[in-house]
């Protein structure tokens, strides 16, 4: 998550963010995520979360991305995250 745009391009593939990146709706989105991005790994908030959600909301719409939703994008974001009683086990 401290790396936004190389996180956001493996999640939506590199050939896709760099045709998002060449257009300025495109690019304004990736880089509205990636500063809430950045934010919400700095000090998360419920404000900072929401903002996150709504540019990850904002990205999925300008990039037409029809079969995907913010919650699955998101999680595909976050990757992987191993549940807390697993962490707790000796």
């Amino acid at each position: 998550m401290t790396e936004p745009l190389t996180t956001i391009g493996s999640v939506i593939g590199g050939r896709m963010l760099a045709t998002a990146l060449a257009r300025p709706a495109g690019a304004a989105s990736i880089a509205k995520l990636a500063k809430t991005q950045q934010l919400l790994v700095t000090n998360p908030t419920p404000s900072r979360i929401a903002a996150y959600g709504l540019a990850a909301r904002n990205l999925i719409s300008t990039l037409e991305l029809k079969a995907v939703t913010p919650a699955d994008f998101i999680r595909s974001l976050q990757g992987p995250v191993p549940a807390r009683a697993e962490d707790e086990q000796p």
